[in-house]
């Protein structure tokens, strides 16, 4: 038995989890609490009472019956765990999505610019946070990475967990950006339109930039692919 909190790790889709899940094997004993392939039902929840700090929960957590404030509410706010989780620019996150989904063979829907506009709010969704709580939704998790820097990430990961660092894998690898070359047949009105409705998760994401960037001790922003060309928005800073 181990006296450390139990990890737990909020894999949030396309976000370099996959990679990063290898590590955790190496580090832990992985209990994975995913639905299996495509299925829309959970299986029961695990019994965290068996866990100690040896093991590193992880999953998707993602929809409303699965995330961690349903499916295992004595997580949040109890020293008995940390949550960690890696967001990425979530229009590199929506596009690295549809080109997977395209590559699996489960997309529907192929008109790239109705997929992206029915596919805002991805971060906010995966997280349970809302305009209103989201600095508190994130102030419950004890490390967030970035899909961008996930070498750096990990090893910051390995500091923070008191872990050997060890080499990540490239696993899951849609392509460098999970956007190109998609990102050539959108529009600039249709990139305003969801820029317009992703308010939410670009100050969630940009205030997990600026987290990550005091964390290592140097100052960084956006990618040169995100929002930080167009205008700040008003309301959500």
């Amino acid at each position: 038995m181990s006296t450390d909190p139990v990890t737990v790790f909020h894999h949030i889709p396309k976000c370099g989890g996959t990679s990063l899940l290898a590590v955790l094997e190496q580090w832990f004993i992985v209990r994975r609490d995913y639905r299996q392939g495509w299925a829309q039902e959970f299986g029961p929840p695990l019994d965290l009472s068996a866990l100690d700090g040896r093991h590193c929960l992880c999953g998707h957590f993602d929809g409303p019956e699965g995330r961690l404030s349903s499916r295992y509410p004595q997580v949040l706010g109890s020293t008995r765990f940390r949550c960690f989780t890696v967001v990425r620019d979530p229009l590199a996150l929506v596009l690295s999505l549809y080109r997977w989904e395209g590559r699996m063979g489960v997309r529907r829907e192929d008109v790239l610019d109705r997929y992206l506009m029915d596919h805002v709010g991805i971060l906010a969704d995966a997280l349970g946070a809302g305009p209103h709580n989201w600095r508190q939704v994130l102030e419950g998790y004890f490390f967030i990475g970035l899909q961008e820097r996930l070498e750096e990430s990990a090893n910051l990961l390995a500091q923070r967990l008191g872990k050997p660092p060890i080499p990540l894998p490239r696993l899951n690898v849609t392509d460098a950006w999970g956007r190109a070359p998609q990102i050539r047949r959108l529009s600039a009105e249709t990139l305003s339109r969801f820029r317009a409705a992703n308010r939410l998760d670009a100050a969630i994401y940009q205030a997990c930039v600026k987290r990550f960037a005091l964390e290592i001790g140097e100052s960084i922003g956006y990618s040169e692919r995100s929002f930080s060309t167009q205008p700040k928005d008003k309301g959500l800073p």
